[in-house]
């Protein structure tokens, strides 16, 4: 529901969709990293961009993963539908609050109206 689908023509999903089902298969331990390429190439994910230029920063320790988190929930809710958004904010809310690592930041996050 809230990974997008659009100018891929939702193969990057169905992709992942083909990774979850290979996974739930073989009901065994994570995949090595020559089997997870393996998969990734076999669902048409083996293609990845050279570099990514986006989060980049001279403090990359304090900003990359920040960056390409709020990244990530803003792609989540701009393809979010509305029946869903909801739904999407909640799952990204109860993320930060759980995972993030900076304490501050997440109650910060978490008072936002």
């Amino acid at each position: 529901r809230t990974l997008p689908s659009g100018h891929d023509g939702g193969l990057a999903l169905t992709g992942v969709a083909e990774l979850l089902a290979t996974l739930h298969e073989q009901h065994r331990h994570l995949p090595s990293r020559s089997e997870w390429l393996k998969m990734l190439g076999r669902a048409g994910i083996d293609h990845w961009a050279e570099g990514y230029s986006m989060c980049s920063s001279a403090r990359p320790d304090l900003h990359a993963y920040p960056c390409a988190l709020w990244l990530l929930f803003h792609t989540m809710l701009a393809h979010s539908t509305q029946a869903h958004a909801m739904q999407t904010i909640y799952a990204i809310v109860s993320y930060v609050d759980v995972f993030f690592g900076c304490a501050d930041c997440a109650g910060h996050f978490g008072n936002l109206p």
